[in-house]
């Protein structure tokens, strides 16, 4: 989500440097990540299965400044097995940041 939301030059040291594949779903050629980045970017969250463990499924929102900027996020860790994605399946709605925090500022983001 912060890579998502960083500054250019710092996405670009990132994806010039050797990148790390946890798994075979580890987003770690330049060409996935950048296309992981901008789908995160569209979306408005990030759902990661399996990305730095097979058996482990992420899926964060951002938290943005009042200035609209995205300061930090929130994250959540659940089983990346058949029976979580029965439960929860693929969000269809990430809750806004502004729940949390109690602002009115931010953006309610929903899902496919």
């Amino acid at each position: 989500m912060l890579l998502a939301h960083g500054a250019a030059d710092l996405k670009e040291r990132l994806l010039a440097g050797p990148l790390t594949a946890y798994t075979p779903a580890t987003p770690a050629t330049p060409t996935r990540l950048r296309a992981t980045l901008a789908e995160v970017r569209q979306r408005g969250y990030a759902y990661c299965p399996g990305y730095v463990h097979e058996e482990a499924l992420g899926v964060a929102a951002p938290v943005r400044g009042a200035d609209g900027q995205v300061v930090a996020a929130l994250s959540v860790i659940i089983p990346n097995d058949a029976g979580a994605q029965a439960v929860y399946g693929r969000p269809r709605r990430v809750p806004c940041a502004r729940h949390a925090t109690g602002r009115e500022e931010g953006r309610c983001v929903t899902g496919v």
